[in-house]
């Protein structure tokens, strides 16, 4: 320290005397206080040493008393918020850029907030949980594709209406629970990321940071009055502007990048697709449409065409296509393909669903690559769709299923180009964006989306484009432009036999 004699002299030069009669007109430095946005609600605190700081947090950085005038600076999220704590890194120091970030001015204090503040709007949820529960094998609404007996389970759903309340430290959080700050909602993630909702350093915030590893945000509750306990003025109550201190319930000037969740309270996109691509369609309808061959892999020696065909699932320019459905493996031979029908589960074999949809047989403890392209009536690889979408669902139990990364994009249950459960839902697929295949002796390299383990049944679907939150999030829908055809491997291990497929669904966000 220059206050002490030593050895500062091989830090610190002196620079002259000041002039303690002297009072500056000079500007102030950069940042400027005249070009920043000023902070309606008043100065948060200044920095302390004492405090504790995490990822949106508010301080102020003293510039002048008066008039009063202070810049506000706000925590960055991790991994920079763990240096928001040091002196160093303090705002006004030289590297307050690596741990704090300007986001505007004040000049006046604020004001505390009335205790307690009460949200008079209404804003609810519903929480949904599932277990597991005996069935009779026999009965409709008992899940049996594999014609057991007995120990029969079907997944039993429940559903109750709760108030959003307001984010507080002390409480205990579970997957699938709504908090908000200010009217902003999160939704606590599914497992293993929930377990972190329940730790303060993950609070949710209106700025990006590590709380995003264990909320989502879930839309706005709706505009209401906020009510005091004291008695109001004589006049109607307006919407207090008073804030929490620490997270600011400010707008944040940043937006976070992380993927636009889908809001299940929103209306579902149903029948003819939102954006401009051309439909895929399997169930009945004024065309008729039928299979073909359905002799996948080889799996009937008498029939040389190793192939099935899915006739009228579309038109482009005028002209229908049929979709072909092969083998990607060599000579279009797969030995764990076998003889039989769709009736009787025969592995490889299509059967077209009274739901609209196609069910795909699967083997044991195997995986079929399986070749999609669109054919004309020639016979002939139709010229690329535009745009087209594909969804692959009903995948649970040890069921996964394969893709050569020949999509443009793809929702996962409630995300985009991942997966995460929709609304409230604890489970989804889960994702692996590099994975290979091996079967018959061939690798395939690209990307796999595998059951979650939770998850032993699902409800059966009744139509592809009206899926529930919980179907949804055991689903995928990708989305192809430019091509017209793709390759997609159904596989399992010992558990579940049958993968359904459609074209266009409600699966997740709205990836056009």
């Amino acid at each position: 320290s220059p206050a002490t004699p030593g050895a500062w002299k091989d830090a610190w030069t002196p620079q002259g005397i000041c002039d303690l009669n002297y009072a500056s007109t000079a500007p102030t430095s950069s940042p400027s206080f005249d070009v920043l946005d000023v902070i309606e609600e008043g100065c948060p605190e200044v920095w302390q040493s004492s405090r504790s700081y995490y990822g949106g947090d508010l301080v102020s950085f003293f510039v002048s008393d008066a008039p009063m005038r202070r810049i506000v600076y706000q925590c960055r999220g991790y991994p920079y918020e763990r240096y928001c704590n040091q002196v160093v890194f303090q705002p006004g120091m030289e590297y307050e850029y690596i741990s704090w970030t300007v986001i505007g001015a004040c000049d006046k204090p604020m004001v505390p907030t009335q205790s307690p503040s009460v949200y008079g709007g209404v804003c609810d949820y519903t929480k949904c949980t599932t277990a597991l529960a005996a069935c009779q094998c026999d009965s409709l609404d008992c899940p049996n594709p594999i014609g057991l007996t007995v120990g029969c389970t079907k997944t039993i759903e429940t559903c109750e209406s709760k108030d959003v309340e307001p984010y507080l430290s002390t409480r205990n959080y579970d997957y699938g629970d709504v908090v908000r700050v200010g009217l902003v909602r999160y939704v606590c993630l599914g497992f293993p990321f929930g377990l972190w909702c329940n730790n303060p350093a993950y609070q949710p915030a209106l700025v990006g940071g590590i709380w995003s590893d264990a909320w989502r945000r879930d839309g706005m509750c709706p505009s209401g009055p906020t009510q005091s306990p004291t008695p109001p003025a004589p006049s109607t109550p307006s919407p207090s502007k008073v804030p929490t201190q620490a997270p600011s319930t400010s707008p944040s000037r940043k937006p976070t990048s992380a993927p636009t969740p889908y809001d299940p309270n929103s209306s579902s996109p149903t029948g003819s697709p939102v954006c401009t691509e051309t439909e895929i369609l399997f169930g009945s309808g004024e065309v008729t449409r039928t299979i073909t061959d359905n002799n996948i892999g080889g799996r009937d020696g008498s029939n040389s065409n190793k192939f099935a065909m899915i006739t009228n699932v579309g038109s482009y320019l005028g002209q229908p296509f049929n979709l072909k459905l092969e083998s990607d493996l060599a000579n279009g031979d797969d030995s764990n393909c076998s003889p039989g029908s769709a009736a009787n589960l025969a592995s490889c074999s299509i059967s077209l669903n009274s739901n609209g949809a196609v069910d795909f047989f699967v083997n044991s403890n195997s995986v079929h690559p399986i070749r999609f392209t669109f054919i004309d009536a020639s016979g002939n690889q139709i010229t690329p769709l535009p745009r087209f979408s594909f969804s692959v669902f009903d995948v649970g139990n040890s069921e996964y299923f394969w893709s050569d990364g020949n999509f443009d994009t793809f929702a996962c249950g409630g995300c985009q180009d991942n997966c995460c459960p929709v609304g409230v839902e604890e489970h989804s697929l889960v994702y692996d964006s590099n994975a290979n295949i091996v079967t018959n002796g061939q690798t395939f390299g690209g990307q796999q989306f595998n059951a979650n383990r939770a998850v032993t049944s699902i409800p059966e679907v009744q139509d592809p484009q009206s899926l529930t939150p919980f179907q949804q999030s055991q689903s995928v829908r990708f989305v192809f432009t430019n091509t017209s055809d793709f390759v997609i491997g159904f596989g399992r291990a010992g558990g579940g036999i049958r993968q359904q497929f459609a074209g266009y669904t409600n699966i997740g966000v709205n990836v056009c």
